[in-house]
C-alpha cells in the first residue's frame, strides 16, 4: 500500500492535469477576463488551489479568497483573505461587491449539507452585483445536484453565452462545471439578508 503521505502528493503533482483543472485555467479565468471582471472572490484556498490567483492577477482580476481553516491562510490571495464559513457570508459585515465567485470543489468537502449549500448560495446572491458570474464546480457523487436547491434556483439563472455551456462535464470524471448569473429580481429580504427556514427543500 503506498503511504498516505505519498498518496497526497501524488495526488496534487497530478491535480493541475485533472481535465477540470485544465479547463479552470485555459477556459474559466479567460472567460472571466473576457467579461470585464474586476474582483473574483475564490472559495477554498488549500494546496491544490495554491497560485490561482496569481493566475488572475496576469489578467488584472483582483482575487479574494476565503476558507475557514486558519492553517491553508498560506495560499490564499495575500492582503485578501478572508479565514471564515463561506456559508455565513450572508452574516459578515463590510464584505465588498464581487463580480464573479468561483466555488469549486467545496460542496462535500467543507460545506456539506443542502442546509450549508443554501445559506452559502443566499451569502453569495448578498454580495455579487446582479447578472455577475457565479461559477459552481461539484462532483456528483459528493453532493446533491445545486441546480435542485431552491436558494440557487430563486437568486441565480442560467449565463447566456453561446460559447459557454450552462453546464460542462468531463468524460471519465464526476466534475460538473455550472456557469449562472445573479438574478436581477432577487427577493428583497434576500437582498437585506433576512432569511428563514423556509428556504429548505
Amino acid at each position: 500500500m503506498v503511504p498516505a503521505p505519498l498518496r497526497r502528493a501524488l495526488y496534487f503533482w497530478a491535480l493541475p492535469n485533472f481535465p477540470d483543472r485544465r479547463y479552470l485555467v485555459s477556459e474559466i479565468i479567460p472567460l472571466i477576463s473576457q467579461r470585464g471582471v474586476v474582483r473574483v472572490l475564490f472559495v477554498g484556498c488549500g494546496r491544490g488551489n495554491e497560485g490561482y490567483w496569481r493566475l488572475f492577477a496576469q489578467h488584472n482580476v483582483e482575487v479574494w479568497t476565503i476558507d475557514n481553516d486558519p492553517a491553508v491562510a498560506r495560499w490564499g490571495a495575500p492582503g485578501h483573505h478572508i479565514t471564515g464559513d463561506a456559508s455565513a457570508l450572508h452574516e459578515m459585515q463590510d464584505l465588498p461587491k464581487f463580480d464573479c465567485i468561483i466555488f469549486n470543489g467545496v460542496l462535500g468537502y467543507g460545506i456539506d449539507g443542502v442546509e450549508a449549500a443554501q445559506h452559502t448560495f443566499i451569502g453569495f446572491a448578498q454580495i455579487l452585483a446582479p447578472k455577475s458570474l457565479l461559477i459552481i464546480g461539484w462532483n456528483t457523487d459528493a453532493t446533491v445536484d445545486p441546480r435542485t436547491l431552491p436558494a440557487l434556483r430563486e437568486m441565480f439563472e442560467d449565463l447566456q453565452d453561446p460559447s459557454v455551456p450552462a453546464r460542462r462535464r468531463f468524460e471519465g470524471s464526476t466534475h460538473v462545471y455550472d456557469f449562472l448569473v445573479r438574478s436581477t429580481t432577487v427577493p428583497i429580504e434576500r437582498e437585506a439578508g433576512r432569511h428563514s427556514g423556509s428556504d429548505r427543500p
